[in-house]
């Protein structure tokens, strides 16, 4: 091979591997689907371990090495600009007065952020876990490629996705595909953004009308999207880390969680309590069922004879 090929392969090689330095986390639901609780703490701020719900998608962006991340923001969001402030304060913040919906919603981070090279996009109440190819493949940033959604196996009836060769053909409430997982990577290139809602596969991903990359693997994934689904999470969460010393280690560092308080024995975190999860910050004032979680503790709260959620007053039984 010629100098000049050479030197036109390293360029060539160059795009299709530039790195994506600019991430962008879906956050600006009303939270209705996490119950009376969701009105007074916002989805994104539901703690997970030391962190929150928008923390743990902060850090999966850094592991990609994004150092521009950007929250949009709608629902009590004093409440998260006052948390990402103090917690991660390189984070901006993309307030909207009117939702947008997911869709509006990326476009309106076109416009302001006017990012011109491929970013990436994740919703803010999951876990998510991606084996090192599935990265690299998510990392690629060449210009002339379309956007690129990640899917795994699961059961996911809003996502259930056709895929022919690598391409997006429907999406179905029926089980049997990939699902998505709320991670995509999206090329702005030929997005006439507006700031108006709309719909992620109807303005964003247009599989109809545009070939829609998926790439498919066999993560880790784990939804918050309601109260029970935050619990269940929770507790395979735990599990998770328990089993996996290096994901433990790599949280510790991470400042993800505190081992110190997690006991091994009853399976519970900040407590005594045999599987009750205890993230109020204060010692228990009252004995509460195995897979209780404790956001906010009130004094006059009424102890519940099932497994609940509690923040303050509020109180979601199961």
């Amino acid at each position: 091979m010629n100098s000049v090929s050479t030197q036109t392969f390293a360029n060539n090689w160059q795009v299709c591997t530039m790195p994506i330095n600019c991430g962008f986390i879906l956050a600006a639901g009303k939270g209705s689907r996490m119950g009376p609780i969701g009105n007074e703490l916002p989805k994104v701020l539901w703690p997970v371990f030391e962190s929150t719900l928008v923390g743990l998608q902060i850090n999966f962006l850094k592991q990609f090495g994004v150092s521009k991340i950007w929250v949009n923001t709608h629902h009590q969001a004093d409440l998260v600009k006052n948390y990402l402030a103090r917690e991660h304060p390189d984070a901006k913040i993309l307030f909207e007065p009117t939702l947008l919906d997911s869709g509006g919603g990326i476009h309106n981070f076109i416009l302001e952020s006017q990012v011109k090279d491929s970013f990436l996009v994740i919703n803010s109440d999951q876990y998510l876990k991606l084996d090192e190819a599935t990265k690299q493949r998510m990392k690629e940033s060449d210009s002339t490629k379309p956007s690129l959604l990640c899917a795994m196996p699961g059961a996911a009836p809003y996502s259930s996705l056709r895929v022919v060769d690598n391409k997006l053909v429907s999406i179905s409430k029926e089980p049997g595909g990939p699902m998505f997982t709320g991670l995509s990577r999206i090329n702005p290139t030929g997005i006439i953004a507006k700031k108006q809602p709309s719909k992620f596969f109807e303005t964003v991903c247009d599989y109809k009308n545009t070939n829609i990359e998926v790439v498919e693997c066999d993560g880790e994934f784990l939804d918050f999207g309601s109260p029970l689904l935050y619990r269940n999470s929770m507790k395979k969460l735990l599990h998770k880390l328990l089993s996996d010393e290096q994901l433990l280690n790599e949280w510790q560092e991470a400042g993800l969680i505190d081992p110190q308080k997690i006991n091994p024995k009853l399976l519970s975190y900040g407590c005594d309590q045999a599987e009750v999860f205890n993230f109020s910050g204060e010692n228990l004032e009252q004995h509460w069922p195995k897979g209780s979680i404790i956001l906010k503790q009130d004094a006059t709260q009424t102890q519940s004879a099932a497994p609940c959620i509690v923040y303050g007053k509020v109180v979601e039984v199961f």
